[in-house]
């Protein structure tokens, strides 16, 4: 039987009668659609507001009769259109919405869209004179007259990138969510930013700091979240019983500043079946570089994220000096190099659970400067101590007398960003400055086992047979990015794109004043935490 949609809309709402319509031209475009088509079935489509109670139609399922259908329920327009011959509408921009999906669409009022040739009008506007193809009423609506920008985002930007935007929140709400995730052993400061990223994976989030409880208290339908590597007996307990079992852990562009030194996260992972740096045992990311299909289009996305931090000079800390006073010891590097190789070896902190397990059999950054000298006699070896340990957040620092018996140079605050730029290799154990060098296109020698080794873009020590694919940089960026991170905003307080976070990233380590003096004190920290708790709770 064919059908035919007639679109109600909130009673009084101001389209309406700027429209130049009433409550009577809805009764007529009943009566119209009734007599042109007898024999179809006549569906009422109403407004999402009037569906929750909030607002009023000029239709209601009393006021008409049985061989009216009224959607009760909220329905997906792709379905409707697919479902429909023809639509009626009064000034609902849901009649512009069918004229995309090719519907012959009747219009009772004047909207935008109505009086260009394009639909069967009943009113007529003098001042529109022109016959226009589709195209070019979509270039004028959705093109030339908005302005595009995306939440939290101080620049404008072009209708593809909110498209874009809100088709990747609408895939996110698409896969649903467990009903409670139990969040264990999370501290104060933790949880003040875990529900941001658990987001649309769970209804609710309830924290608690006891293991059992959570066990005793998860169910069909819910989920068990920890931090990192911790609680492996529940893991074993969790999954034998059924309940999901979730890692969460830093992302690839996390903040400006340390997580160690409290600050707040812009991009985290959770990983359902292990972690990224959890060598040899299932993963998200492992089974998502082995298997996602490239096509063009998410090759293209990956080269635009590539070029992005490179131009922008993000990275994961997106610490040190300024542009200026880095290019001077980007200088005198090349100066004291006098032509020989120029590799980078980022120290890493030991304890590290990225090191920890590891499978390789370098495990402290002396060792990686005496492997790195042995493979590479006749370079100029740069060694980078890690910002948690200059920094005086963490114990462990390699220091500078015990760095240069195997290095030419030592550094601490100069820029992550200027030191790849320099260099011509990375030698790394399994350091995220490895996968941030081959985003900028430098030779990467592993050590250890990261998730950006073994897919024929690094000169490996170790063998992954678990690693069957063989990657383009741009895929690995891809993946491990737009896949496998979850993002968010703080200005938009609102999940988010990673070109997004890339370029808040960037906006904000330009406005942070503090960044030649990366030294913490515990009062610092504190205030910061209050402060971020503060915004958590009561905002």
């Amino acid at each position: 039987q064919k059908k035919i949609l007639l679109v109600d809309q909130v009673f009084n709402d101001m389209s309406v009668p700027s429209a130049g319509a009433d409550a009577s031209t809805f009764r007529t475009m009943l009566e119209e659609a009734r007599r042109a088509h007898p024999d179809a079935q006549i569906l009422i489509k109403t407004h999402p507001d009037i569906l929750l109670g909030k607002k009023r139609g000029y239709f209601s399922p009393d006021s008409v009769d049985d061989q009216v259908l009224f959607l009760a329920e909220d329905c997906s327009v792709p379905e409707l259109m697919a479902a429909v011959s023809e639509v009626y509408c009064v000034s609902s921009q849901l009649g512009f919405e069918a004229l995309l999906y090719g519907k012959t669409v009747h219009c009772f009022g004047l909207p935008f869209y109505a009086g260009w040739g394009l639909t069967q009008d009943r009113m007529r506007c003098d001042r529109r004179h022109q016959i226009l193809t589709l195209p070019q009423l979509v270039a004028a609506a959705l093109i030339r007259y908005p302005r595009y920008c995306l939440p939290g985002a101080v620049v404008r930007c072009e209708a593809e990138d909110v498209v874009a935007y809100l088709l990747e929140q609408q895939a996110r709400a698409d896969r649903g969510g467990v009903s409670t995730c139990y969040a264990v052993g999370f501290s104060l400061w933790k949880r003040a930013f875990v529900r941001q990223f658990v987001g649309d994976m769970a209804r609710r989030v309830v924290f608690t700091g006891r293991a059992s409880a959570a066990r005793k208290a998860a169910g069909p339908g819910d989920a068990i979240l920890v931090w990192g590597n911790k609680e492996p007996e529940l893991e074993q307990q969790s999954r034998a019983d059924g309940i999901p079992f979730w890692r969460m852990e830093d992302g690839f562009v996390r903040s400006v500043g340390l997580g160690a030194d409290l600050r707040r996260p812009s991009c985290l992972v959770i990983d359902t079946r292990g972690l990224y740096y959890r060598a040899g045992q299932a993963s998200d990311i492992l089974t998502l570089l082995n298997t996602t299909t490239f096509d063009d289009e998410r090759r293209a996305r990956g080269r635009h994220l590539q070029g992005l931090l490179n131009s922008l000079a993000v990275t994961k800390y997106n610490l040190g000096y300024s542009d200026q006073i880095g290019s001077s010891e980007r200088y005198r590097i090349r100066e004291l190099a006098a032509g020989r190789e120029i590799i980078l070896v980022p120290g890493q902190y030991e304890a590290d659970q990225s090191v920890q397990n590891s499978r390789g059999v370098v495990k402290s950054n002396l060792a990686l400067l005496e492997a790195t000298r042995r493979t590479y006699p006749e370079a100029f070896i740069l060694f980078k101590e890690h910002p948690d340990l200059y920094s005086g957040v963490r114990p462990g620092a390699l220091g500078q007398e015990r760095a240069l018996t195997q290095a030419d140079l030592y550094v601490t605050h100069v820029d992550m960003h200027e030191l790849l730029q320099e260099c011509d290799r990375v030698s790394t154990m399994t350091s995220l400055t490895g996968f941030e060098a081959l985003i900028r296109n430098k030779q990467v020698h592993v050590w250890g086992s990261p998730f950006y080794a073994g897919w024929g873009l690094t000169t490996d020590e170790l063998e992954f047979p678990e690693r069957t694919a063989i990657l383009k940089t741009e895929e690995l960026v891809y993946t491990a990015l737009v896949l496998y991170c979850r993002c968010f905003s703080w200005n938009a307080r609102s999940p988010a794109s990673p070109e997004q976070v890339i370029a808040e990233l960037a906006r904000e380590r330009q406005l942070w004043t503090s960044g030649r003096d990366l030294s913490s004190t515990w009062l610092s920290r504190q205030i910061r935490k209050a402060r971020y708790l503060k915004e958590a709770f009561f905002r």
